[in-house]
């Protein structure tokens, strides 16, 4: 009973120590010279859970985040699969764009387009559970109601 609890012992020790996969991050520089970084949720499953947009100023190019200016968090149904810089709402302004791609076999996509205007961040549009070869970003025009 006694080699039981301390063979128990170890392996809760184990997994509570197991590391945790590293979180997903992508990056880009808006026309402005604005640095935005969209990560994952630390610790979360990568099939589902959060992201984060952190946007930085363009005040100091040797430390491009020393300058925080906004971010918002939002759901996540997938992994993070790439960011684009497109002008969504036809407002001759650069929008971002974050698409994921779902886990599983079907992998379907979603996108969700953010206005970056002075020190705020704004969601203008989504789509989600679009098929793999779907233009995302027309759907997510089409959503703005452009």
């Amino acid at each position: 009973m006694r080699y039981l609890a301390v063979g128990l012992a170890l392996l809760c020790t184990a997994f509570a120590r197991a590391p945790q996969a590293p979180a997903e991050t992508l990056e880009t520089k808006m026309p402005d010279g604005r640095l935005v970084i969209v990560s994952d949720g630390p610790r979360e499953a990568a099939s589902i859970g959060s992201y984060v947009v952190h946007v930085y100023g363009a005040a100091n190019p040797q430390s491009p985040t020393d300058d925080y200016v906004a971010g918002i968090v939002m759901p996540r149904n997938g992994s993070l699969l790439r960011l684009e810089v497109v002008d969504i709402d036809g407002d001759g302004s650069e929008d971002l764009v974050v698409v994921c791609e779902s886990a599983g076999s079907g992998s379907y996509l979603s996108g969700d387009a953010f206005r970056l205007t002075g020190d705020r961040i704004v969601h203008i549009a989504s789509a989600h559970n679009l098929a793999p070869n779907t233009d995302v970003v027309a759907a997510l025009r089409a959503d703005s109601g452009r």
